[in-house]
């Protein structure tokens, strides 16, 4: 805090992350929430719980929901990077070609089983 009483934000170094970042909305959200008024939050419980429990399934983890969005992180362990800190990269391994895989299958295992629910149609 200085003489005037405001406080200095403190500054961090930035670190990079290597992850596969997912986003996914609820098609249509607002026409939704009109139509379901006091409903709404259980049809997006029921697409959180498809949404999370899959993202879990597969090993990623789900960042951040806001209203009708989720963003979903995968990320590489550290061991898989390479580089100095200017330039950084993946290494092509198996254990990145698996993370990636799982991301994407998470995603079609999300679509299938959110059309799978009748009461979501």
């Amino acid at each position: 805090m200085n003489k005037d009483g405001i406080t200095t934000p403190v500054i961090f170094e930035g670190k990079k992350v290597f992850a596969v970042y997912g986003f996914c909305n609820i098609r249509q959200f607002d026409e939704t929430t009109e139509m379901l008024e006091g409903d709404i939050m259980q049809f997006v419980n029921k697409i959180a719980y498809i949404v999370h429990s899959t993202v879990d399934e597969f090993c990623g983890n789900p960042n951040k929901n806001i209203g009708e969005a989720f963003l979903l992180v995968w990320k590489f362990p550290e061991s898989e990077i390479l580089g100095d800190r200017k330039h950084l990269k993946l290494t092509e391994s198996q254990t990145v070609s698996c993370i990636s895989d799982m991301a994407l299958m998470c995603f079609i295992k999300i679509i299938a089983r959110i059309h799978k629910q009748p009461e979501l149609k």
